[in-house]
């Protein structure tokens, strides 16, 4: 009977891990520099930052704070997570500051971007292709100094972006090919959070990064931001 409850524990243990569609979650609540993701598949680091200055009040604890364009942090995702034709969903908490003006670049990495759009007062977010081409979703930005949840889905034929679990903004999408870098012999894919290495720094916070290997369900989303 032991063993029979032994491996009932075990079968419900990788049922449960199969279904889970995170595949990577930063939650940056230490103050360290280098970062290994609670899935254990990906490793982050932030340069150009001191521990002491660049966290502060996030969602659940600490959070990355990029005040005055401060910092930037670079992650790793595998590669063989990124597969369009079954769907990929990003996720993050956002606390915008006054840009000024300025041209900001959230969130960047291979396959998607997030940055200030061409117009006053709205976000977008770039989907990019192996073939170079890419698609644009625009929609209007969170408000400043005050927490927002974002969400980008991705499968063929459909983007979307939800902030607070509300759909803003859609888009077609026509590829299921991900941009997943130049060197396809390298397992790994690169991105930044708080801008780019050319510059283009955000102002704000960001928590609770994440990768999902699927597109989230609505109601999914919608428990997720509350």
């Amino acid at each position: 009977m032991r063993k029979l409850s032994y491996f009932f524990i075990l079968f419900l243990f990788f049922a449960l891990g199969a279904a889970a569609p995170t595949v990577l979650f930063y939650s940056f609540n230490r103050r360290v520099l280098k970062f290994k993701d609670y899935t254990r598949l990906s490793s982050g680091e932030l340069s150009n930052a001191d521990e002491d200055i660049i966290f502060s009040d996030g969602i659940k604890g600490l959070g990355l704070d990029f005040y005055e364009w401060r910092g930037l942090f670079k992650f790793s995702i595998p590669k063989y997570i990124l597969d369009l034709s079954k769907g990929v969903s990003v996720s993050f908490y956002v606390m915008p500051r006054p840009t000024d003006g300025k041209e900001f670049v959230a969130i960047n990495s291979d396959f998607l971007k997030i940055s200030s759009a061409n117009r006053e007062n709205e976000w977008a977010a770039y989907i990019f292709y192996a073939d170079g081409d890419h698609d644009r979703i625009v929609f209007e930005s969170p408000p400043q100094y005050k927490w927002a949840f974002i969400v980008i889905t991705m499968q063929k034929g459909l983007g979307k972006v939800y902030v607070n679990g509300n759909l803003m903004a859609k888009t077609t999408i026509w590829s299921e090919d991900l941009n997943t870098g130049n060197n396809s012999d390298a397992k790994y894919i690169y991105g930044y959070i708080g801008g780019t290495k050319e510059g283009n720094k955000f102002n704000g916070k960001v928590d609770e990064f994440k990768i999902y290997n699927r597109v989230l369900w609505d109601d999914e989303i919608l428990r997720l931001s509350n």
